[in-house]
């Protein structure tokens, strides 16, 4: 009886050995979670419903990335701006909440081809 325990003690330390260490959950809930974790440089994303439409944010390495996954607008301004990303560098606790809180502020030091199509925009305004 007492080697059958043992014997089952180790497999079960032997599975949470090669188990390995679990990953760190980077899903947010809230845009202020994404902003704390991604202002302190920690991996961070979240998927959010804005009235504009569906946008993607992640941050990793203290590099901000903002996807636009669908847009709520016509089918030429869907085609323009849909699947489009810009990604920004950023300094630890630098980061400019302006990014997830507004489509265009805080962009001026970002790169990528959903910029460049935000600019173009707001130059026909």
């Amino acid at each position: 009886m007492k080697t059958k325990i043992l014997l089952i003690l180790g497999i079960m330390m032997l599975i949470i050995a090669c188990k390995g260490p679990t990953a760190e959950n980077t899903s947010c809930d809230s845009k202020d979670c994404f902003i704390t974790r991604a202002n302190n440089c920690q991996d961070a994303n979240i998927i959010v419903n804005e009235t504009f439409g569906t946008v993607n944010y992640a941050s990793k390495d203290c590099v901000f990335t903002k996807t636009l996954l669908s847009m709520n607008d016509t089918e030429e301004i869907r085609k323009l701006f849909e699947g489009k990303t810009l990604s920004c560098k950023y300094e630890q606790s630098k980061f400019d909440s302006r990014l997830v809180n507004t489509l265009v502020f805080g962009i001026e030091y970002c790169e990528g081809e959903l910029k460049d199509r935000i600019v173009d925009m707001l130059a026909f305004l």
